[in-house]
């Protein structure tokens, strides 16, 4: 599993670290221990990443798989040093690889997505069309009879998705009445917060992204965030 490092170091304590990471990272344990160092594994329920804390005083480190994960934390950390004057000293190592990773993690949530809108608008063209009787049903084909007869539990599962997609839209993302897009949120953060580390603004680009997400690809996606992969096999 590919990791990303954030290590960060100051003249804080054990309390105010442990405070700080209480407030940004859920289920944390609200009074610290007090022993040498503080180790706390978690992994999200959602997509399966991971994220390890290990802080003590004057120094904490966190390792994730999640980029985004990475730069929340270090954006959290750095406002309350900051509230606090406290000076600290921030280094980040990216895993590239980690890029490949979270896509491959979100890979079937897009796809299955995709093919539920998909057969949604089929659904409703069907019903435009006026297909509604019984002898027409009839003489449509097999897959299209199937589908109208699924038409209640699809769009039942279709109504239930906002929530489940806000999970996946990002930070920095505006609401959006339409479902399709708020999938596409996580995918947006993750490439903003990966360049963002390589000191390099790309919300310009994200016309494109999106654009590349509304026909979905797995390996044309991978290569709009790596391009250096264009020319290599190993996608």
């Amino acid at each position: 599993r590919p990791f990303n490092l954030l290590t960060i170091k100051g003249p804080f304590s054990l309390a105010e670290i442990h405070s700080w990471v209480f407030q940004c990272v859920p289920e944390v344990p609200e009074k610290p221990q007090f022993i040498d160092a503080t180790v706390l594994f978690f992994e999200s329920t959602f997509l399966g990443t991971h994220l390890e804390c290990n802080f003590q005083k004057g120094e904490a480190k966190f390792a994730s798989d999640n980029i985004s994960t990475i730069s929340i934390i270090r954006e959290f950390l750095t406002k309350e040093a900051t509230k606090k004057k406290i000076k600290i000293d921030i280094n980040v190592v990216i895993n590239d690889d980690s890029i490949n990773h979270i896509l491959k993690l979100i890979d079937p949530k897009l796809q299955s997505h995709a093919k539920l809108s998909k057969e949604i608008s089929l659904l409703d063209a069907l019903h435009e069309l006026g297909v509604n009787d019984t002898e027409t049903i009839k003489a449509l084909s097999t897959e299209y009879q199937n589908l109208l007869e699924k038409d209640k539990e699809l769009r039942a599962e279709f109504s239930n998705q906002p929530a489940y997609l806000d999970r996946l839209y990002g930070k920095s993302t505006l609401i959006c009445l339409i479902t399709y897009i708020n999938i596409l949120g996580i995918t947006t953060d993750l490439y903003i917060d990966y360049y963002k580390f390589k000191g390099t603004s790309v919300k310009s680009k994200i016309p494109k992204l999106l654009t590349i997400l509304d026909n979905y690809n797995y390996k044309n996606l991978l290569l709009f965030f790596r391009p250096e992969f264009e020319t290599s096999d190993s996608i």
